[in-house]
């Protein structure tokens, strides 16, 4: 008796949907972030100590993975045959950690 293959998550999530196109890695990024506090004018200088000491934001960007190399990784969350959403680039510098899944 034969046994039948079981079908990958991917597979199973598609059924009957024919993909045409490459489908890039997907992967989980942590990543700190920098920011500007601060608009028009100027900031008193007990509030601009106060946000120079607030801790940078972490942040975790899942997505398919179009570009990288040793200065940064491009990400966008949708992909079709012939277009993509936004397009994320983050510096190597602010990745912490980066697992394909």
């Amino acid at each position: 008796m034969k046994k039948i293959k079981d079908k990958t998550p991917l597979e199973k999530f598609l059924g009957d949907v024919k993909i045409t196109h490459t489908i890039p890695p997907l992967a989980k990024i942590l990543w700190v972030d920098a920011y500007t506090v601060g608009g028009e004018g100027w900031l008193e200088k007990d509030k601009a100590k106060l946000y120079a000491e607030e801790p940078l934001p972490y942040m975790i960007t899942v997505g398919f993975v179009l570009y990288a190399d040793t200065e940064q990784v491009s990400v966008t969350n949708t992909i079709g045959p012939g277009e993509t959403a936004q397009v994320n680039k983050i510096p190597r510098r602010m990745i912490i950690n980066m697992e394909y899944i």
